[in-house]
């Protein structure tokens, strides 16, 4: 028989050896010690909820003293099951043939939906927190009710996210001193980054610091500067937007690029090979998406040149927008290096006497406290 590793999700072991005071290693739950022995490699989740136990338990009374019972039973059985604390814990439980329990709260009415209390979670070991558990708290409507997030249950989002931010930071501050390069890197990326060279970049990069792993996300200007400031990426390689940047937000100019009119091969402008925008003014325009810096940066072009363009259509991707253009639906504005790197039959390229420059560089929060992005910052710097 082949050997199994097995990651389970979810049990309610944790709080049910409490109620019925009974042992991990050979517990009558479906969960114990005992029953997972024919597994190779084993890592659970322990949940602790406390929203469905019976009316009279106080629920963060029942977490508190459920959470005492079940680190106790793990200190007990050390041998056989490990708290696993990162995911490099889990993964060495898995691969080395071992067992781990990742703990995890079901309901935060475990501990009072109070985000002053993510921290002792999080230093117990909690590493996962659901918000609710079919009904309606103080942080979020349920499945039944159906509305968001309270103002408690944002500022509970918060803290947790920020509790992460700062154990991730801390883990790349450790590795560094270690003289070590090691996590991950979460980067948001426009379409086009010819101009800074970034496939190159990015490549000589992952040689530098082979142990940084890079997970890349797409998307417009606007789109990217949200996530930054919601922490859900560490660096964005993008346009410089119109008017002010955010606060919280630092940006460094890489490089720049112009844009040229997309124009089909057969139309009557396709004859000269520089105009003023003012000529185009009765065009039909295939624009940039409202999320890209790019929109906004074209729009007000035109305006200064005296005209509101006619959109007939928009897109976020600039090799489609050249095949609009193929066929026929209008003109389009798009950076010179598109004309470059994406060449398309029937399209010609027209540059503009009224310059329409965008500014393409790396943005990332100011309050950042980790040295790994700081590492990657310098690095890009230093590349152009």
């Amino acid at each position: 028989m082949k050997a199994l590793r097995v990651f389970d999700g979810h049990c309610d072991t944790a709080v049910e050896l409490w109620r019925r005071q009974e042992a991990l290693a050979d517990a009558s739950c479906q969960i114990s010690l005992r029953r997972a022995e024919g597994f190779d490699a084993y890592v659970q989740v322990f949940a602790f909820c406390t929203a469905w136990l019976p009316r009279g338990l106080q629920e963060s009374d029942a977490f508190c003293r459920s959470m005492r019972y079940f680190s106790a039973q793990l200190e007990r059985n050390r041998d056989g099951m490990f708290l696993c604390r990162t995911a490099n814990d889990v993964e060495s439980a898995l691969t080395g043939h071992a067992r781990g329990a990742v703990l995890a709260i079901e309901g935060a009415e475990a501990i009072g939906c109070d985000p002053g209390r993510l921290d002792g979670a999080y230093e117990a070991g909690v590493r996962m927190v659901t918000l609710t558990w079919n009904h309606q708290n103080a942080l979020a409507g349920s499945c039944h009710t159906g509305e968001g997030l309270s103002a408690q249950g944002r500022e509970f989002v918060r803290r947790a996210q920020e509790i992460v931010q700062q154990a991730d930071a801390l883990e790349s501050e450790m590795a560094l001193y270690a003289g070590l390069h090691r996590g991950t890197l979460n980067i948001g990326i426009i379409t086009s980054l010819e101009c800074i060279d970034f496939g190159n970049m990015l490549s000589a990069f992952c040689e530098k610091y082979p142990e940084i792993s890079i997970n890349i996300m797409q998307g417009g200007t606007h789109r990217l500067e949200s996530l930054l400031i919601e922490r859900k990426i560490d660096l964005a390689f993008m346009n410089k937007p119109q008017g002010q940047l955010d606060r919280s937000l630092c940006f460094c100019k890489l490089g720049q690029d112009a844009y040229h009119l997309a124009v089909a091969s057969n139309h009557p402008l396709a004859k000269k090979k520089c105009i003023s925008l003012i000529e185009a003014k009765n065009e039909r325009f295939i624009f940039h998406h409202p999320e890209q810096a790019a929109a906004q940066i074209c729009l007000e072009a035109c305006r200064r040149a005296g005209f509101e363009p006619n959109i007939v259509c928009r897109s976020g991707n600039p090799t489609t927008g050249l095949y609009m253009v193929q066929g026929g639906l209008g003109v389009a504005l798009l950076p010179s290096e598109e004309f470059r790197s994406h060449a398309v039959e029937g399209v010609t390229e027209i540059t503009l006497a009224d310059e329409i420059i965008k500014e393409v560089g790396i943005a990332w929060r100011a309050d950042t406290s980790s040295s790994l992005i700081e590492s990657a910052v310098e690095f890009v710097k230093n590349w152009i």
